[in-house]
């Protein structure tokens, strides 16, 4: 299993109002982007109407190049939970002890990765966003308050007219980088760079949300819109995960080949081992011309936090 963890800046914030008369969030440091996802599909009730009630808003944000340490901290916890932490007995101290060199492992991992220039590499974060009501005072405070809605997927449309929101926890993560990953298309597919997905994890307490669709359709729009030497994006699938492969497939990704030969970590004994299994190979060719999620107009709107 691959392990992830993201990272962010820390970054300054000046106050605007705009004409409703309420502030909004503007960047002067310009290390934090604030991508437009595109909403998932609605849940239907029983009277066939979308509904919002039970979907978790949220904002997907890509990394910039000065990122935190703090957010390495936040999501790689989140990520190795939601890979690793599905004990039975989760509080066993040697299982924290494993948790622990994991979080830090990934930690390190992705932050070589993602400053080391060596490939090509975007990362992306998805924030849950929730009222200023919901936190404790002193928290909401270090939050700059959101009031720019336009990126907000799942957002109420009955929020009181007086209610501020900001931006929270880590829910979601995922990157995508340039590097060389083989096909067995001809004899020099080994060599040849490639987009590949890695580490999209959701936070089990917000799926059902859009989340993991809308992380997923930010790395193909930037390799479609930014990466212009490439028309695909690969990644793969552990064969015991149907839940995931059946994700995939349902948004175009189809099975290239299977590799016995993977390893990944074991967190159920004692001792934290690798073993070996298989993984799925997928692929989906883009649309170079794909039109839902307007990259430009994205840049535009630059919406961070300072912690």
């Amino acid at each position: 299993t691959c392990l992830l963890f993201c990272i962010m800046s820390w970054n300054k914030a000046t106050n605007a109002f705009t004409p409703s008369g309420r502030r909004r969030a503007i960047d002067v440091n310009t290390g934090l982007h604030l991508f437009f996802a595109e909403a998932a599909e609605s849940n239907k009730n029983n009277n066939g109407h979308s509904s919002l009630a039970s979907k978790t808003p949220f904002v997907i944000e890509r990394i910039g190049d000065n990122p935190s340490q703090l957010v390495f901290e936040e999501t790689a916890k989140m990520c190795i939970d939601v890979f690793f932490n599905d004990d039975p007995n989760p509080n066993a101290p040697w299982k924290q002890v494993q948790l622990s060199y994991l979080r830090n492992l990934q930690q390190s991992d992705l932050l070589n990765r993602k400053t080391s220039r060596r490939w090509r590499n975007e990362m992306f974060v998805a924030r849950q966003v929730v009222p200023v009501s919901k936190l404790d005072s002193n928290v909401a405070l270090k939050k700059p308050i959101l009031l720019d809605f336009d990126g907000v997927v799942n957002l109420p449309h009955n929020i009181h007219p007086n209610e501020d929101f900001v931006k929270d926890q880590v829910i979601g993560f995922v990157e995508v980088t340039e590097k060389t990953f083989g096909l067995p298309e001809n004899e020099n597919s080994g060599t040849e760079l490639r987009p590949v997905l890695t580490n999209l994890a959701v936070h089990p307490s917000f799926r059902k949300s859009g989340v993991g669709s809308s992380l997923l359709q930010a790395c193909e729009d930037i390799v479609a819109q930014e990466w212009h030497a490439h028309n695909e994006v690969v990644l793969e699938v552990e064969d015991d995960n149907p839940k995931a492969l059946a994700f995939y497939q349902k948004r175009g990704y189809q099975v290239v080949f299977e590799d016995p030969a993977s390893r990944r970590y074991d967190t159920n004994g004692f001792f934290l081992q690798k073993k070996q299994c298989t993984k799925i190979c997928m692929r989906k060719i883009l649309d170079q011309k794909r039109g839902s999620f307007n990259l430009l107009q994205s840049l535009r709107q630059t919406v961070f936090s300072k912690y």
